[in-house]
């Protein structure tokens, strides 16, 4: 918890604007502390709550000042290192079609699953020493390499490719798989009949 936070929420036992200093540490609390990726519907509340709460009281300190100290506090929040991955997303070095399904087409070999990590806020992060087990979802549609995610197509149809994750500090993450559409490619070859 960052510094400024702690030093909001001392505050808030101090002084008499306790309730709304409460509430901006509990809105910088609720950031830190939410499930990537960071949905800031709930956060947006409680920002409308405060300035309500604030202009309702028409003496210092102005909006303005407890607006900045949330800001400051926010910005600590973001710049801070990284955290550990919280959650993954499979991707496959192939195009999307218009579902944001992964197209391959059946006689395709070279696509490769992968997968990227966030940390509890959201932000893009890394664990260098992870483990990550690949799966189809349909071996009859693709298989996929547990270790190295090479993905290779089977037969027309849809299938997903699936990952399990566990951290290098031994905790599992769950995540979401990739969706992929194998698809028939062009005849290799073709006979005439004639009569």
């Amino acid at each position: 918890m960052p510094d400024r936070l702690v030093a909001v929420k001392r505050m808030s036992d101090q002084d008499r604007w306790g309730p709304i200093l409460t509430l901006l540490a509990e809105l910088i609390d609720a950031l830190a502390n939410e499930p990537a990726p960071v949905d800031l519907g709930p956060l947006t509340a409680r920002i409308v709550a405060l300035e309500a709460a604030v202009a309702a009281l028409q003496v210092p300190p102005t909006p303005a000042v407890l607006l900045t100290q949330f800001a400051e506090a926010l910005e600590a929040v973001v710049q801070a290192p990284p955290g550990k991955p919280a959650s993954f997303t499979v991707t496959i070095n192939a195009e999307r079609n218009s579902q944001m399904a992964f197209q391959i087409v059946d006689s395709d070999t070279g696509r490769v699953a992968s997968v990227t990590y966030v940390d509890a806020l959201g932000f893009p992060t890394t664990d260098e020493g992870a483990t990550v087990s690949f799966s189809s979802s349909d071996d009859a549609v693709l298989t996929v390499d547990a270790s190295s995610g090479a993905v290779t197509p089977v037969a027309p149809g849809n299938a997903q490719v699936q990952a399990s994750v566990t951290n290098s500090d031994g905790s599992s993450i769950s995540g979401v798989p990739a969706d992929v559409e194998v698809i028939a490619g062009a005849a290799a070859s073709f006979s005439v009949s004639v009569a």
